[in-house]
């Protein structure tokens, strides 16, 4: 497996652990804890690096074209 597809697969692992996760931000705030928190934030903001990351793949697959 590439370097890049490896550590990708590695961050969305860690992020889908069920222990950790939480449904939604009302569940989350009962639970308490930093760390929650701050995985909660993460898990609310990964869509937006892994789309910066498609749309790039896309375009490079578009010029290669």
């Amino acid at each position: 497996m590439r370097g890049w597809l490896w550590r990708l697969w590695a961050a969305c692992a860690l992020l889908l652990v069920p222990v950790a996760a939480e449904a939604c931000p009302a569940c989350a705030r009962d639970s308490g804890g930093v760390g929650r928190t701050l995985l909660l934030g993460a898990m609310i903001m990964m869509p937006f690096p892994l789309a910066a990351y498609v749309v790039r793949l896309v375009r490079r697959m578009e010029r290669e074209q």
